[in-house]
């Protein structure tokens, strides 16, 4: 659209509009070549794609199952704890533990560098504890990470369920993986 020739004279004043590239304008616009946003897309996603694990090895939130690292958390968690670095007053503490209720066969000490602590975990089963498993009050769970994926997996089934069911009664049927006691929710849905 050409400019009005009040505004094109104004500019042509102050320098910001050369004579030549308004003869052009007022001519004939500029054409814009189509360009396929696709191909772009394609060659940006093309040179950043990095294949990473599904966790980040330091990240502080791989602990919380709703979370889902991306690229930020592994290019920016660097490992914060390193078992060299820890104070003698912990490990102190932790070989004391460890000798009062000494470890069952089968389970390992591992160590966390996202939190700096150590826990214990058996590979047979994946369950993990932060405390021996023969201490008292020690909950061996399965690992937080599991948990999200069990309960993302649970929502899935819940919602084709949903989208399935015809009739408007619902009918879920839930196993606890921790206690593996099945609960049935009957809910009407009008």
């Amino acid at each position: 659209m050409p400019l009005p020739s009040a505004l094109l004279n104004k500019l042509k004043k102050r320098g910001i509009i050369k004579e030549e590239n308004s003869r052009l304008d007022e001519d004939e616009p500029e054409r814009k070549r189509p360009v396929d946003e696709n191909k772009l897309y394609d060659g940006e996603k093309a040179n950043n794609e990095k294949k990473y694990p599904p966790f980040a090895e330091h990240c502080p939130n791989k602990y919380n199952p709703f979370h889902v690292c991306v690229e930020f958390c592994h290019l920016n968690w660097g490992p914060k704890f390193n078992v060299y670095q820890l104070q003698m007053e912990y490990l102190e503490a932790k070989h004391h533990l460890l000798l009062t209720y000494p470890l069952a066969p089968g389970w390992r000490e591992m160590f966390d560098e996202g939190s700096g602590q150590h826990y214990f975990w058996y590979p047979p089963s994946g369950l993990v504890s932060w405390l021996p498993p023969s201490h008292p009050e020690a909950k061996v769970t399965l690992p937080c990470y599991k948990h999200g994926q069990n309960n993302f997996r649970l929502a899935c089934l819940e919602s084709i369920q949903l989208e399935e069911n015809d009739d408007n009664e619902v009918k879920v049927k839930m196993a606890s993986t921790i206690d593996n006691v099945d609960v049935e929710n009957e809910d009407n849905v009008e």
